[in-house]
């Protein structure tokens, strides 16, 4: 079937468009996201080099951020559908509504591209190849494995929110959305994905050493955070222009009236 044609740099704008739009609960759902952080690096400052605090740390960010990765899309994605003053009591339907679904979307993505990293590393293991190269070779192909499943799925939690679709439905449906389009949504995840790469690698390095640092810690992972969010609105307008892209025209009657 013949599609609308799609720009990159178009939806980039129009993300770009709907994170300013939005900016005053992007920086409410950023806050809460460093808050997380900073008090994970409280826990490992207090514990020292105890094993516990360490553990005790990463389990409470792991958790927490893969709990409020949901609250913030279902979040953000309502209010992007309903645009205007924010309303608390939808939005926190909206959270009530579909934040356990998008939980098990993001969930059942884990699940997918772990079974597939297992099946390359069974490989490995029953044909004994143990050579770096081919090592390499299968590790490269996890990775292209883990890479178009997040690519087929992008779709995913704009279809829960704007559609009402059960996890399991939502990633059948991406899966689906994304048939023609793999090299549209692949390339707007390498130029989005390329400029935090950096923004990520930088901020490993700015994570507080000392009591005195972690004041502007807090405040630059707060900016990460909230430009972070970039990724919700663009998926968000991945969804609306294949969407509109693949729709086909109302047919026409052959009956006169």
């Amino acid at each position: 079937m013949k599609t609308k044609r799609l720009f990159v740099f178009d939806t980039l704008g129009e993300a770009c468009r709907l994170w300013r739009a939005h900016v005053r609960l992007i920086l409410i759902i950023a806050l809460t996201l460093s808050t997380v952080e900073v008090l994970q690096t409280i826990i490992v400052q207090l514990g020292g080099e105890a094993w516990w605090a360490q553990i005790l740390g990463k389990a409470l960010l792991g958790v927490a951020s893969f709990i409020l990765d949901a609250v913030k899309n279902a979040a953000l994605i309502y209010a992007i559908i309903n645009p205007g003053p924010l309303r608390w009591p939808e939005i926190r339907n909206s959270i009530n509504r579909f934040g356990a679904r998008l939980v098990g979307v993001h969930l059942l993505i884990g699940i997918i591209g772990g079974l597939a990293i297992a099946a390359v590393s069974c490989c490995v293991a029953y044909f004994g190849i143990f050579e770096s190269s081919k090592v390499v070779t299968l590790l490269s192909i996890a990775l292209a494995i883990m890479w178009l499943i997040f690519l087929k799925y992008a779709l995913a939690d704009p279809l829960v929110v704007n559609e009402n679709f059960f996890a399991m439905d939502a990633l059948r449906r991406s899966w689906q959305m994304t048939r023609s389009h793999v090299t549209y949504v692949a390339a707007n995840y390498i130029v989005v994905g390329s400029v935090f790469a950096l923004a990520g690698f930088a901020y490993q390095y700015c994570l507080p050493q000392n009591w005195s640092a972690l004041l502007i810690a807090g405040i630059y992972s707060l900016a990460v955070n909230a430009l972070a969010l970039v990724w919700i609105t663009l998926a968000w307008c991945m969804y609306q222009r294949i969407k509109e892209a693949d729709a086909l025209p109302e047919p026409q009657s052959s009956l006169t009236p």
